[in-house]
């Protein structure tokens, strides 16, 4: 097959100068976020992006360094700088198909599906709170959690692909019926207004993470 011949040929993604504006852009518009990239290994698991809620320092402007008054702390939305194909396209997903993504739209994707889960209503840490109040079970919380990841794919699919249907792939039949059980019982928690995004400016100096201001981005240079 075409598409397998083309993962032999190519197996590692790395995050440009102009893709990572083009990404910033995104982030910053329509999450209201800065963007961080991350050096593959630096990431926890395997992974390939992540919203990051805790507060962290960044620069308003990177033209001035350290001045007082230029520092505020913000959430971000952190992106590796590479992505080794197969391990993308065997990464495990609630239901849908990573492989139907597009090579050249994977980074754009990601950003999307990081976009995604800031928008939702709901955030992944007022399950573990509901959880912890006794609202929902602990089983129920690593539902919600799937259901989280199942609609920021959603979300970015259809941000790339309007038209088309989301790539369903299940799990397997038993978590299908589990997350239809819990959805039953808790869809109000994913039918809350968007979150209300403010946009940051776009300008390759604003809203700079201070790790980039004082170690610069870790581009790759060879794969």
């Amino acid at each position: 097959m075409k598409g397998e011949k083309k993962l032999k040929d190519f197996k590692t993604l790395t995050i440009t100068p102009g893709m990572l504006r083009e990404l910033t852009v995104i982030s910053k518009t329509e999450a209201g976020l800065p963007l961080y990239v991350k050096k593959s290994e630096d990431f926890r698991e395997v992974a390939f992006a992540e919203l990051n809620f805790w507060s962290l320092p960044v620069c308003k402007d990177s033209r001035l360094g350290l001045i007082p008054g230029n520092l505020i702390e913000k959430a971000r939305i952190e992106i590796t700088n590479k992505i080794d194909l197969e391990q993308f396209h065997n990464t495990p997903r609630p239901n849908m198909d990573w492989r139907k993504v597009p090579e050249d739209l994977i980074y754009k994707f990601l950003i999307y599906h990081e976009v995604g889960h800031n928008l939702c209503g709901t955030h992944p840490v007022d399950f573990i709170i509901m959880a912890g109040r006794g609202e929902i079970t602990w089983e129920e919380y690593r539902i919600a959690i799937a259901v989280h990841e199942i609609w920021a794919d959603k979300y970015a699919w259809q941000k790339l692909f309007p038209k088309k249907r989301v790539p369903t792939k299940w799990a397997s039949p038993q978590f299908r019926q589990r997350v239809d059980n819990f959805m039953k019982k808790h869809s109000a928690l994913f039918s809350k207004p968007h979150q209300k995004v403010e946009p940051l400016p776009i300008d390759d100096w604003a809203m700079v993470p201070l790790e980039h201001v004082k170690n610069g981005i870790p581009f790759v240079t060879e794969n």
